[in-house]
């Protein structure tokens, strides 16, 4: 058992290693095992309504990059501004363009969420253009257990679409870096790729296509290690906060708050936008139960 002065010692790499390590399990079971779901689940309710056009970005997030203000400044995001899922400025290279006629649907999400409150999954996230659904979408149904088209449902960005949108992982340029490093684009312009059959920007559902069984577990890696540990906004730099959790001896709750603010909205200072869940105990119960599945001691 690790105790509180084991972790107090300075530059102790293996304790900063373990307990990053748990908050990607813990965070990776809060926002998709617990679900019993690869691909991403229906669950920003709006104005009483869970508008389909969520497959174009919840909480407050767009997921093509075309209508967020930027947390990195600490604003609200908001139409018309630009997207932290975007690439920054001198990685647009890795971006993936988004395809206004591409058709993909999710996988039928389990009957396990309790968190509908009706112990029932909406249907599953789909994109493609506007002509396939007469311009508008609408809101999901658990009475009817379908789509509801009477009238437009806006996400809380103001989209009645789902033009374009994406599933798993969220956002262009995470998508296109998966592309570049490990898909069909590296393996085209001559790099090593470890998925050369995949484009993953064409058809981000192989993430949880059961050909890769590993795939979906690489990707979260890939992306703990691209977005998250990189992190750097504001006055919050994750490996900075990490080792200073790590040495006043993990008493600061508002760290694991703050990395799991990054993870599923974008800033570290959820939530990121009025009226955006945040489940704020259970993913602090989540980090606590993996650090002691590793051996320590934690408050």
């Amino acid at each position: 058992m690790t105790t509180a002065s084991d972790r107090s010692k300075p530059n102790n790499e293996r304790v900063y290693g373990l307990v990053n390590v748990a908050l990607f399990l813990a965070t990776s079971y809060s926002d998709s095992l617990s679900n019993g779901s690869c691909d991403e689940i229906n669950s920003d309710v709006v104005d009483g309504f869970l508008p389909v056009s969520n497959a174009c970005g919840q909480q407050g997030m767009s997921y093509q990059g075309t209508a967020n203000s930027d947390f990195r400044e600490g604003n609200f995001y908001r139409q018309g501004d630009v997207s932290p899922l975007v690439c920054a400025p001198g990685d647009e290279k890795y971006a993936c363009d988004v395809d206004l006629n591409m058709r993909a649907r999710a996988r039928s999400p389990p009957v396990v969420s309790s968190r509908s409150g009706s112990g029932d999954a909406p249907g599953p996230f789909y994109c493609g253009p506007k002509t396939d659904y007469n311009g508008f979408t609408g809101h999901w149904s658990f009475e009817d257990n379908e789509e509801i088209f009477q009238s437009a449902k806006q996400n809380r960005l103001g989209r009645t679409d789902v033009q374009g949108g994406s599933v798993p992982i969220k956002g262009t340029c995470a998508y296109g870096k998966l592309n570049y490093y490990l898909g069909k684009r590296a393996a085209d312009e001559g790099r090593q790729a470890m998925f050369p059959d995949i484009d993953f920007c064409q058809n981000p559902g192989a993430i949880c296509n059961d050909k890769h069984p590993d795939l979906k577990w690489i990707v979260g890696f890939f992306r703990w290690i691209t977005e998250i540990q990189e992190y750097d906004a504001g006055d919050f730099n994750y490996m900075k906060q990490l080792r200073k959790y790590v040495d006043d001896g993990f008493k600061d709750s508002d760290f694991i708050d703050s990395v799991s603010g990054i993870v599923s909205q974008g800033c570290h200072t959820p939530p990121c936008i009025e009226g955006a869940q945040f489940l704020r105990e259970e993913k602090r119960a989540n980090f606590v139960k993996v650090l002691k599945m590793l051996g320590f001691s934690a408050p």
